[in-house]
Formats: structure tokens, C-alpha cells, sequence
């Protein structure tokens, strides 16, 4: 690791104690800059409704829900784990954006439960049974407890894209009025274990298109 990479690594949390207004805006412009030369970012951007609502289920640090306000009327951010949540909504905060950030996971059931974490990437992390949440690397995995919300319970209104890390269908995250408008739904898997893979396309105008992330 460079000197360069370990000095800023030093005083980030100085800087976002000092100067959390500048921390956060240079944190936004970086996820901003970095996704305009992602192409998974910018398919997803190209799949969102300027005249409606996007919601980014699993937004972790907040890459995909930049480049979906940018083509949205607005945007909703769910993000489970607590320290995740709480740096979305300062950054959004510090440069006046209009998305909403929900410390709630989604899933069919409301209520608490236990999600797994990738301690050396809290990035990779589920509530789903299934997943073996396995890491190369042999990383401990460490459990949360959070907060679940079924997506139609939350009555939302307008909404033309939901982007979904690691369910299995509209109904695994309580989408089921959702999924009945929108019955022409496509989605490939990305890379094994991973956040960061998606592929797919929106439905004819009208319908609410979803995009699925596979962890």
C-alpha cells in the first residue's frame, strides 16, 4: 500500500470529525466521478424513470443511488446496516439532495432479523438463509440484527425502478403490487458473492422495471 493511500486513510476520520460538510461533498463527487465510468452504474441510470420514483434497495455507499437521482424524480435508498445508513444520509445531507435513506432491509416478512456481514467487506452481506456468504479469503463473518420492512407495507407511490441486491424475485422483498404491474421483469446475475454485477431491462412504458443484484 502507497504512503499516499495510508495518509488519507489516516485522516478521513479526522477530516470527517473537522469538516464533515467538505468530507461528505468530496465523498459524493468521488462516488460520482467513479460511477459516470462504471457501466453497470450507468445501465442501471439508463433504466430509471426521470418522471418517477427509484428505489435502490442494498445502496451501500450510495454509487448507484447518485446516478439514479441524476435520471429519476427521486430517489429511495434502503440500506439494513446501521453505520452504512447513517453515512448516506450525511453525505445526501451535506449536498442538498432530495433522496431518502431507509435503515431498513426489505424482505416478504416485516419484523427484526439477524444479517450476516463480511467483516473485511461489510459491503457483502445478506439476510438470506441461503446465501453461503463465502469469501476467498476465509474473512469472519459477523451478525447483526436489523430492521425489516415488506416494500408494499410502506405504501409508496410512483414508482418506476427498484434496483435489488440479492433477492430472488419481486415477492422475496414484499413487492408483490409492484410485481403484478410490472409482469415483464428480466435480471442476470453478476459475479458470485458480489454486490456489484447487474444486467437486465425495463418493461414496456407504465410498468415498474427491476433490476436484481445477486450478492
Amino acid at each position: 500500500m502507497s504512503v499516499a493511500v495510508l495518509v488519507k486513510r489516516r485522516l478521513a476520520p479526522l477530516a470527517k470529525t473537522v469538516a464533515p460538510g467538505w468530507f461528505w461533498r468530496r465523498k459524493h463527487r468521488f462516488l460520482q466521478r467513479h460511477g459516470e465510468s462504471n457501466p453497470e452504474v450507468q445501465l442501471v441510470r439508463s433504466l430509471c424513470n426521470p418522471d418517477r420514483v427509484s428505489l435502490d434497495i442494498g445502496a451501500a455507499a450510495g454509487e448507484f443511488t447518485i446516478a439514479m437521482l441524476a435520471a429519476s424524480r427521486s430517489v429511495i435508498a434502503f440500506e439494513p446496516q446501521p453505520t452504512p445508513a447513517r453515512a448516506l444520509a450525511a453525505m445526501f445531507d451535506a449536498v442538498g439532495s432530495t433522496v431518502r435513506v431507509e435503515a431498513v432491509a426489505v424482505s416478504d416478512k416485516p419484523g427484526v432479523t439477524k444479517m450476516r456481514v463480511l467483516e473485511s467487506d461489510p459491503g457483502r452481506s445478506t439476510i438470506d438463509s441461503d446465501n453461503a456468504l463465502n469469501d476467498p479469503d476465509g474473512s469472519r463473518v459477523g451478525t447483526i440484527e436489523v430492521q425489516v420492512r415488506r416494500l408494499d407495507d410502506l405504501q409508496l407511490d410512483d414508482v418506476g425502478f427498484v434496483k435489488v441486491d440479492g433477492a430472488r424475485s419481486g415477492q422475496d422483498i414484499g413487492q408483490d403490487a409492484f410485481v403484478s404491474a410490472a409482469p415483464r421483469v428480466s435480471a442476470a446475475p453478476g459475479a458470485a458473492g458480489s454486490r456489484r454485477g447487474a444486467s437486465g431491462k425495463t418493461s414496456e412504458a407504465g410498468d415498474c422495471g427491476l433490476v436484481r443484484h445477486r450478492r
